[in-house]
């Protein structure tokens, strides 16, 4: 970084306002960012050449989330109880089993499904908010 970069970032710092698009960028590649907007877009995007891979989310990165769960009984038409977990912030991912451990073991692998199939196809993934366990 250039001393110059070093007064800007300094400037930047003390005054929050007055500085322009062309500071940001200039900022931007004294930390080694390249610019990789698409053309006509309304953002200016950039990537760093060493983070991209350290910066995206996989599987395991979801899997260690704090995931909300529900699980509640539901009476299926023989009288039987049957148990149901889900991720309330997710949704389409379900668990059974007849017992609350074994629909939890479900949702689990079913979330996990989601998530790799989600990845696959470049979908985002939503994330859980505060960690709760509740049953009913």
């Amino acid at each position: 970084m250039a001393s110059g970069d070093v007064e800007l970032l300094e400037q930047m710092r003390r005054r929050r306002s007055g500085w322009g698009e062309g500071d940001l960028d200039r900022l931007y590649r004294s930390f080694g960012f390249r610019e990789i907007t698409r053309p006509r877009a309304p953002h200016r995007v950039y990537v760093h050449p060493e983070y991209p891979d350290k910066m995206k989310k996989d599987l395991a990165y979801y899997e260690g989330l704090p995931w909300r769960v529900l699980i509640e009984p539901e009476r299926q038409d023989d009288g039987r109880i049957v148990y149901v977990a889900s991720h309330p912030e997710f949704d389409g991912v379900l668990g059974t089993g007849e017992t609350p451990e074994a629909a939890l073991v479900d949702l689990h692998a079913a979330r996990r499904s989601m998530i790799e199939a989600l990845l696959a196809e470049g979908y985002s993934i939503p994330e859980p908010g505060v960690a709760a366990l509740t049953a009913s």
